[in-house]
C-alpha cells in the first residue's frame, strides 16, 4: 500500500511549502479492504523523516480520510532496509521492551505481529510444558492439548512465545509435536499441537513433557519487491569476450598451459566465463606431478590385528635404475610425501615403469594388509554411476593429482608404511597406494566433501570426477561448486587430465555422450587384436586357463553391450571349469582354492565350438550399439521369462526414434473368449501399432498345446515335454510394415481329442497362441503370446457305479407349538449317477411326516458349484433348474416324482488350469421344518456304454398344444389334539401313516408361454465331432424345435409326466454359463448365473 494524506494535511502542507509540485492521479484507484474504490485527488513527492531515516515518498491525497497521514508498506520497507544497515537495529530487536523507546516497541510489534518480551532480560528458554492430566490421542488425527509451565519459569504476560517440540528423552516417540506461536497468559497454560500418525490410540500420561517454550524476538522480514529495488550501476560499455589466443595466454601466465580450453564445446561467452572461474580458483590446479594437496579434516588410520613387527629385505635392482630411483625418492622426500624412518616394520619396494618412461614407486604391502582390519566402506557400482547420466548434454571429467597422496597419514600409524630400498628406510607421510583400506578411506573423504551432490550433479569414483549438466549455464555453476569444495579442503587437480565442458568424454572405460553410453574404441580395438595363439601356452596348441580367464575378463567388462554374452561364452567357460567331461567335481572349500590349477588342459580341449565362441565375442564387441540413458521420468518395461535352463528379467525403456519401433503388439480373441471346447475353432486378430516403418520377412501365428511331466510335486523342472498339437499360419509375407495400426485375423481348429496322461499333480498342460514378426538378420524379432484354456471331457464310463441309482436320506426331530415334538424323514433318489446334456434326471422323493403339523413346500434343484482355488477358496453356487412341490400334511407319508432336463454345462475342470473345479449335485429341501438332502451327480460329454436301469419310453411327436397339467388333489386337513402329548410320534405311530402323492406346483423348465430362442454355441457346449454310444436313445423323427435327446444347443427335450408314456412338450431354454475373460479368470469370482445369461438365453427366472 502507498502512503496517503488527508485533504486537511494537504492544505497544511501547501501552506508551509507552496512550491510543492502537484501531479495528477487520474489513472490511480485505491481499493479498500471492503472493496470500496476511491480515486485520489493528487500525488505529491514529500520528504519524510521517520526513525532517523530520511527519504522521498510519494503521497496520495485521499478524499474523506480522517487521519492526517497513513504510512504505507512502501515506506516501511524502506525504513527497515535502512535500519538493518546499523548495529543499533539488531541490538534493539534483541532487547526486552522495557529497555527501549515505547514508540520503537510499538513499531516492531506492529511489524512482526508479536509482542516482545517484557522485563529486564530476555531468557534463553522460558521452560518446559507438562501435561496436568492423562490424554488419549485418537489414531491418525491432530489434537490441541494444554500444557502448563512450572512455577519457577519466568512470566511476561502478553508477550509472544514459541512452543517447540521438547528435546527431553521422555517425550513419546509415537507422537509429533508442532511449532506454535502464541501469546503468554498469566496462568502459565499454553496450547500444544500434537499429532498421532499411528493407526492405534496413544495414551499420554500425566506430567509428560511435550514441548519447550522460548521467547519470540524476531521481526517480520519485509523485503522490497523486485520491481521497486534500485541498484547503482555504472555502464562502461558492452562486455568484451576474449579470443582463444587471449584465453590461452592468460592460462600460460598462470602456469596452466596443460589445461586445454580450446576443445570446450561451448560458445565463446561461456568459455570466457569458464576462464574467469579458473583464474579465481587457480590454486586448485597442480603445477607438476607431485604438486598434490593435503586434505584438511581427514586422516588415514591403520588398525592391525596384532602389533608384531615384520621386516622384509628390499629387492635387488639393475645398476642403471639406481640413479632414477635416487631422484624419485629425493623428489618425494622434498615434497613431504615420504620421510626417513626408524620403524621396526619394513616392506619391499616395487618399481613400475609408465608408458612415457617415468618411474612410479610402489610398495608391496601384502604382509601389512594381512594384519590390517578391513574397512567395509563400499565403492560405487559402475552401473549405478552410468545410470545417473540421463538427460545431460555437457560433461566435465577431472582427476586429482596423485589421488591417494592428498590424504595425510595418522602420525602414530606412519611407521607401518615403512619401506626399504638401497637408499635406506623411508615411511609415508601421505596415504600410499597398495594399502587394503586406501580406496575405502579415499571414497569416504570424497563423499563427505561433495555430500548429496554425488549422483545428482556429479559422479565421484575414487579420484575420478565427472560433472554433468543439461545446459551450459548449469554446467558452469556446478563446475564452480566443485572448484569451491576442492579449494575448501585443499585438494588439487591435474590440469592435463581435466576435460571441461565437453559433449563426449571418457569415464570408467566408457564413452559418455548425451545420447547414451558406448564402448571405448581404444580398449575394444585392443581386444579385437587378440588372436587364438595369444590364448595358448608356450607350446602354441594347449589352451591356457590364465590367458582365457584374462580374455573373458576384458570381454565381460562390456557384457551389457553383447546380446546373450554368457551363452555365447559358454564353451570358453567350460575350459575354466574345475570339472571335466567324465570326471567328478570336488566338494568343499579346499576345491575352491585349487580350482584354477586342478584341471590340466590338453590340445584336444580347444574345440571348434571354442573357436566359434572366441570369434563371435570379438565380432559382437566390435559391432556394439549405443546404450541409451534411462529417463526416470518415463515408464519402464519389465520383461520376465523362464525356461528349462534358467529364469531372467530385463528392464528396458522405449527411446524416441530408436528402440521399440512397435508401440503395440498383442493378440485378442474373438469376444475376448479364453475358454474353448476340444474340436472348437479359435479365432482372433493380431494387433500391431508401428511408430516407424519396419521391414519383416513374415508375420506368423502359432496355436500350440504342450504337456509335460515332472518327477516331483511342484517341481519347476519338467523331465518330459512334448507338443500334442501345433499349427502355424502365416498371416503376412515378406514386406514393410508401414507406420500406423494394422490387424491380421487368424483362425485355428482345436483337435477334438486332448491328452489325459499328463493331467494330475505331476503333470501340466498349457495352451497358447503366439505371434512372431520375423525380421531381417541382426534385427530384433518381436513376439507376443496369449494363453487360453480347454474344457476336459468327462467320460462317464470312468466313474464307478455310474449306472446305479444315487440315494440319500435324513431324519429330523423338531419341536413346534413350544411343547410338541415331531419327526420328519426325507429320502431322495435319482435313477443314475451321471448324465449327458439332453438327458432327463428322474427324481423320486419320499417324505414321512410323523407330526401334527403340515410341512412347507418341497423343492428340488439342480445346482452347479464352481470352486476357485485361490489363496482362500471361493465357492460360487448357481441354480440350474428348480422344481417345486406342495407340502405334506400332518401324519402323512407322501411320494413326489419329478424330472429335470440336463442342459449343456461345463465339465469338471479346465485343462491347462487347475484353479477351477466344477461340481454338480441335486438338492432336495423342505421348509418348515428345514431339511436338506444332497445327491452328487456327474455331467459328461461321453455317455455310458450300458443301458440305463430305467426304461425310457419312446415318445411320439409332440402335439401342437400341451395338455393341461393335472389338478392337484386336495389333502385332508390335520386334526389338532385337545392336549399336547409329551411325545407325539408314539401316538401317530400307533395309528399308522397314510401315503399320498405330492403335486408339482412349478417347474422352471416348463414355460408354455416362452418361445424357444435361437441360441449360439458357447464355450461350454458339447465338443463337436465327438461320437456317442449307440445305446444312447435318440429320436429318429425330429421335433419342430429340435431332435429328441440331441445335445446341440437349443434342443427341445421331452418331459414325461408321471405314469404317462406321452411326453409333454417343453420349451427348454438352455442355460449358458459365463464366458470368462482374461482379467477375471480365474482369480476373481465370475458374475452370478443370472448376470451371465442374457435375456435371449433364458425364459425363466431361477431361484438362488
Amino acid at each position: 500500500m502507498a502512503c496517503t494524506l488527508s485533504e486537511a494535511a494537504e492544505a497544511s502542507l501547501l501552506q508551509h511549502n507552496p512550491d510543492l509540485r502537484r501531479c495528477p492521479a487520474d489513472d490511480v484507484v485505491i481499493i479498500g479492504c471492503g472493496g470500496h474504490q476511491v480515486t485520489p485527488k493528487a500525488i505529491y513527492d514529500v520528504d519524510v523523516v521517520a526513525y532517523d531515516c530520511k527519504m522521498v515518498v510519494p503521497m496520495l491525497v485521499v478524499p474523506g480520510q480522517t487521519d492526517d497521514m497513513i504510512l504505507g508498506s512502501n515506506a516501511i520497507k524502506k525504513i527497515l532496509e535502512l535500519m538493518r544497515k546499523t548495529d543499533s537495529y539488531w541490538r534493539l530487536v534483541s532487547e526486552p521492551s522495557g529497555g527501549s523507546d515505547e514508540d520503537c516497541h510499538r513499531f516492531f510489534s506492529l511489524l512482526s505481529n508479536t509482542e516482545r518480551w517484557r522485563g529486564d532480560t530476555v531468557p534463553d528458554k522460558v521452560g518446559t510444558l507438562k501435561l496436568q492430566q492423562c490424554v488419549t490421542l485418537q489414531p491418525q488425527s491432530e489434537h490441541l492439548v494444554w500444557g502448563k509451565l512450572p512455577a519457577s519459569a519466568p512470566i511476561s504476560v502478553g508477550s509472544t512465545v514459541v512452543v517447540e517440540p521438547t528435546q527431553s528423552r521422555c517425550r513419546s516417540s509415537k507422537v509429533l509435536v508442532g511449532r506454535v506461536v502464541t501469546p503468554m497468559w498469566g496462568d502459565r497454560w499454553l496450547p500444544i499441537k500434537v499429532m498421532n500418525p499411528t493407526s492405534e490410540p496413544v495414551v499420554l500420561k500425566r506430567n509428560t513433557k511435550l514441548a519447550d517454550v522460548f521467547p519470540c524476538i524476531a521481526a517480520e522480514d519485509l523485503s522490497q519487491p523486485d520491481h521497486i529495488q534500485a541498484f547503482p550501476q555504472s555502464v562502461t560499455g558492452a562486455p568484451v569476450t576474449r579470443s582463444k589466443e587471449d584465453v590461452r595466454r592468460a592460462l600460460d601466465e598462470l602456469g596452466l598451459q596443460d589445461l586445454d580450453l580450446d576443445a570446450c564445446e561451448v560458445s565463446d561467452l561461456w568459455r570466457e566465463r569458464l576462464c574467469q572461474i579458473i583464474e579465481r580458483y587457480e590454486a586448485i590446479f597442480s603445477r607438476h606431478k607431485l604438486d598434490c594437496g593435503e586434505a584438511s579434516d581427514f586422516v588415514h588410520k591403520i588398525h592391525l590385528v596384532d602389533e608384531r613387527p615384520f621386516h622384509l629385505p628390499y629387492r635387488r635392482l639393475p645398476p642403471n635404475h639406481y640413479e632414477k630411483l635416487r631422484t624419485a625418492i629425493s623428489d618425494m622426500e622434498e615434497k613431504g610425501i615420504i620421510r626417513k624412518s626408524n620403524s621396526e616394520y619394513a616392506s619391499p619396494l616395487v618399481l613400475v615403469w609408465k608408458k612415457n618412461g617415468d618411474l612410479r614407486i610402489c610398495t608391496d604391502f601384502r604382509c601389512l594388509n594381512a594384519k590390517t582390519v578391513r574397512d567395509a566402506h563400499p565403492l560405487p557400482h559402475q552401473a549405478d554411476a552410468l545410470a545417473a547420466l540421463g538427460g545431460n548434454a555437457y560433461f566435465s571429467t577431472m582427476d586429482l593429482t596423485s589421488g591417494f597422496y592428498n590424504v595425510p597419514l595418522h602420525e602414530d600409524h606412519k611407521k607401518y608404511t615403512a619401506f626399504s630400498s638401497p637408499f635406506g628406510l623411508h615411511e609415508y607421510n601421505r596415504m600410499p597406494q597398495g594399502l587394503s583400506n586406501s580406496p575405502a578411506t579415499f571414497m569416504r573423504m570424497m563423499l563427505s566433501i561433495f555430500g548429496d551432490e554425488n549422483f545428482t550433479s556429479l559422479l565421484c569414483y575414487l579420484d575420478d570426477l565427472m560433472v554433468f549438466a543439461p545446459t551450459e549455464q548449469l554446467a558452469l555453476e556446478r563446475l564452480e561448486m566443485v572448484f569451491s569444495c576442492l579449494k575448501k579442503h585443499n585438494l588439487k587437480l591435474a590440469p592435463k587430465k581435466c576435460y571441461l565442458l565437453r559433449k563426449t568424454v571418457s569415464f570408467l572405460g566408457h564413452v559418455i555422450t548425451g545420447s547414451g553410453v558406448q564402448t571405448d574404441p581404444g580398449k575394444v580395438e585392443a581386444i579385437g587384436q587378440v588372436q587364438v595363439s595369444d590364448l595358448m601356452d608356450s607350446d602354441g596348441v594347449t589352451p591356457s586357463q590364465k590367458k582365457i580367464r584374462s580374455f573373458l575378463g576384458m570381454v565381460l567388462y562390456y557384457q551389457h553391450f553383447i546380446e546373450d554374452c554368457s551363452a555365447k561364452a559358454t564353451p570358453l567357460f567350460k575350459l575354466l571349469s574345475e570339472q571335466k567331461a567324465g570326471g567328478k567335481a570336488r566338494r568343499g572349500w579346499k576345491s575352491k582354492k585349487k580350482c584354477h590349477s586342478s584341471v590340466k588342459l590338453t590340445p584336444d580341449d580347444w574345440t571348434p565350438e571354442c573357436r566359434v565362441a572366441f570369434d563371435t565375442l570379438k565380432h559382437d564387441l566390435l559391432h556394439t550399439v549405443t546404450l541409451a540413458h534411462p529417463d526416470f521420468g518415463k515408464p519402464f518395461i519389465l520383461a520376465v521369462d523362464a525356461s528349462f535352463d534358467g529364469i531372467g528379467a530385463v528392464i528396458s525403456q522405449l527411446q524416441p526414434g530408436d528402440m521399440g519401433k512397435l508401440q503395440e503388439f498383442d493378440i485378442t480373441f474373438t469376444n475376448n473368449k479364453v475358454v474353448y471346447s476340444p474340436g472348437e475353432s479359435i479365432s482372433g486378430t493380431v494387433n500391431i501399432t508401428s511408430g516407424n516403418s519396419l521391414q519383416y520377412k513374415a508375420i506368423k501365428v502359432n496355436c500350440l498345446g504342450s504337456c509335460g511331466v515332472s518327477n516331483k510335486m511342484n517341481d519347476t523342472t519338467w523331465a518330459v515335454e512334448e507338443q500334442y498339437f501345433s499349427s502355424t499360419l502365416a498371416v503376412a509375407d515378406k514386406g514393410t510394415l508401414a507406420q500406423g495400426e494394422h490387424s491380421f485375423p487368424f483362425q485355428f481348429l482345436i483337435p477334438a481329442s486332448a491328452p489325459t496322461s499328463f493331467e494330475g499333480p505331476f503333470g501340466k498342460i498349457t495352451y497358447r497362441v503366439r505371434a512372431v514378426i520375423d525380421t531381417s538378420r541382426f534385427s530384433k524379432d518381436y513376439k507376443a503370446q496369449k494363453p487360453f484354456y480347454l474344457l476336459n471331457l468327462l467320460n462317464l464310463n470312468e466313474v464307478p457305479e455310474i449306472e446305479q441309482p444315487s440315494s440319500a436320506v435324513m431324519t429330523r426331530k423338531f419341536t413346534y407349538l413350544l411343547v410338541k415334538t415331531g419327526i420328519l424323514m426325507l429320502k431322495a433318489r435319482s435313477d443314475l449317477r451321471g448324465y449327458t446334456p439332453g438327458q432327463v434326471i428322474r427324481l423320486a422323493t419320499e417324505i414321512h411326516n410323523k407330526s401334527g403339523k403340515d410341512t412347507g413346500c418341497v423343492l428340488a434343484s439342480l445346482i452347479q458349484k464352481v470352486t476357485y482355488k485361490t489363496k482362500r477358496a471361493i465357492y460360487d453356487l448357481r441354480t440350474i433348474a428348480e422344481v417345486e412341490g406342495a407340502g405334506v400334511k400332518a401324519g402323512k407319508h407322501a411320494e413326489w416324482k419329478e424330472q429335470i432336463i440336463v442342459p449343456p454345462l461345463p465339465q469338471s475342470v479346465l485343462a491347462g488350469c487347475s484353479l477351477i473345479e466344477i461340481d454338480y449335485f441335486i438338492q432336495v429341501s423342505l421348509k418348515s421344518p428345514d431339511a436338506v438332502v444332497t445327491l452328487p451327480i456327474y455331467i459328461g460329454n461321453i455317455a455310458i456304454n450300458v443301458t440305463p436301469s430305467r426304461n425310457t419310453p419312446a415318445p411320439p411327436s409332440p402335439p401342437p398344444h400341451a395338455p393341461p397339467r393335472p389338478t392337484p388333489r386336495a389333502s385332508p386337513g390335520g386334526v389338532t389334539p385337545s392336549a399336547p402329548p409329551a411325545e407325539e410320534d408314539e401316538e401317530l405311530g400307533a395309528g399308522g401313516l397314510v401315503s399320498e402323492e405330492i403335486p408339482t406346483k412349478s417347474h422352471s423348465q416348463q414355460d408354455q408361454s416362452a418361445q424357444l430362442p435361437c441360441l449360439s454355441p458357447s464355450a461350454f457346449s458339447y465338443a463337436p465331432g465327438l461320437t456317442f454310444s449307440q445305446n444312447q436313445q435318440r429320436c429318429d423323427t425330429p421335433a419342430p424345435s429340435g431332435p429328441l435327446f440331441c445335445v446341440s444347443t437349443g434342443a427341445t427335450i421331452p418331459f414325461f409326466s408321471d405314469g404317462s408314456a406321452t411326453p409333454v412338450p417343453t420349451s427348454c431354454p438352455l442355460i449358458l454359463p459365463p464366458e470368462y475373460s482374461t482379467w477375471d479368470y480365474p482369480h476373481e469370482p465370475p458374475p452370478t448365473y443370472e448376470e451371465s445369461c442374457s435375456s435371449n438365453n433364458s425364459s425363466f427366472s431361477g431361484r438362488q
